[in-house]
């Protein structure tokens, strides 16, 4: 008896995700692409510091990581790694405490994906910030493959049908991310 009325509550008031969990109010979103875009310069110091050779131009840097990775592949790609991962930490952490938890624009109990990721009913607090800091920051393809592994998607649509879809919009999904208004 009780779990047709639960299975009947479930269906009525049950968890709806919607595009608008997702969005970051503008003011933060300005500060998210500040912070990102600190990172990829602080990226090209760190590439800077590995080759030990600051007057290199952006064009000649890669050459001169792939001279110095040639020397002694192993340890000098795990020193260029260990480099560019703490220097990206402290920038992701920056991010992460810029956006959260006032960043988004339906907080947290109206909105469903938070309930669901932060409670760890479904992924977890990592989850969480890497789809609202990190996600829409990859290129095309690093994108479509994370959301079509996502757990609420890999059932409908494949990886091959995400990239027709995105080929064919040609940044649709992006534009429409970044400029839909939430409703009230």
């Amino acid at each position: 008896m009780f779990s047709r009325l639960f299975t009947i509550f479930l269906q009525i008031h049950g968890f709806m995700c919607e595009v608008d969990d997702l969005l970051i109010s503008e003011d933060l979103d300005l500060r998210r692409k500040d912070i990102l875009e600190t990172g990829e310069k602080e990226s090209e110091q760190v590439h800077l510091q590995f080759t030990n050779n600051n007057s290199v131009g952006s064009t000649d840097l890669q050459k001169e990581i792939e001279k110095v990775i040639r020397t002694n592949v192993e340890p000098e790609t795990a020193r260029l790694d260990r480099m560019m991962s703490s220097k990206m930490n402290v920038i992701t952490s920056e991010a992460n405490n810029a956006l959260f938890p006032t960043g988004l624009v339906k907080s947290f109990p109206a909105n469903c994906l938070s309930l669901m990721t932060v409670t760890g009913a479904k992924g977890g607090l990592v989850q969480h910030l890497i789809e609202r800091c990190l996600i829409l920051r990859m290129n095309r393809d690093d994108c479509v493959q994370a959301l079509a592994q996502h757990a609420c998607i890999q059932p409908l649509v494949t990886l091959a049908v995400w990239k027709g879809l995105l080929k064919e919009n040609k940044g649709f999904f992006h534009s429409y991310l970044h400029e839909i208004s939430p409703r009230h």
